[in-house]
C-alpha cells in the first residue's frame, strides 16, 4: 500500500508550474508537487484520509516525499521529480565519476547503485564522506 501511496502522489503532481486555488486562497505550484486535499488522494487509492496521512508521514520518513500543510489542504512534492520524470538523465544525489565531462559516463557501481543494486564500493564512500554515520 506505501508503495501505492507513493505512486498516486508521484502522478498526481503537477508537471510544470502554476497556480492552485484552495478555498478561495492562491497558492504557487511547482514541478513535481502536488497542491490540495490529502482526502482526494485517499479516495484514489481506497484508503481512509487517516491511513493515508500515515503512509504520507512515512515516505516523507523515508526522504520520498515532503510535505507543507496549508490552509485546508497539502503541499507534497516528491523528492527529485525531474529525474523520477525522464527530465534529468542522472540524479543530482548521485556521483558524477571524476573526469567525465558531461556526466553521461558512469562507473560500473554507480550504474549498479542507480538500477537499484548494492555497491560496496559506493556504500564504503558515502559512509566515509558523512564522517562514518549513515
Amino acid at each position: 500500500m506505501l508503495g501505492q501511496v507513493y505512486l498516486c502522489v508521484a502522478f498526481r503532481a503537477y508537471h510544470t508550474e502554476g497556480n492552485v486555488t484552495i478555498s478561495g486562497k492562491d497558492y504557487r505550484c511547482r514541478r513535481g508537487e502536488y497542491v490540495g486535499s490529502q482526502e482526494a488522494l485517499s479516495q484514489m487509492v481506497g484508503l481512509s484520509g487517516t491511513m493515508f496521512r500515515k503512509y504520507v508521514s512515512r515516505l516523507c520518513e523515508m526522504g520520498l516525499l515532503e510535505m507543507e500543510s496549508l490552509h485546508r489542504g497539502s503541499r507534497i512534492r516528491v523528492v527529485h521529480y525531474d529525474y523520477l520524470s525522464g527530465y534529468y538523465a542522472v540524479s543530482p544525489s548521485v556521483p558524477v565519476s571524476a573526469g567525465t565531462e558531461s556526466g553521461c559516463s558512469l562507473s560500473e557501481a554507480e550504474s549498479q547503485w542507480m538500477q537499484g543494486g548494492r555497491s560496496l564500493e559506493l556504500d564504503e564512500q558515502r559512509f566515509s564522506e558523512k564522517g562514518g554515520r549513515v
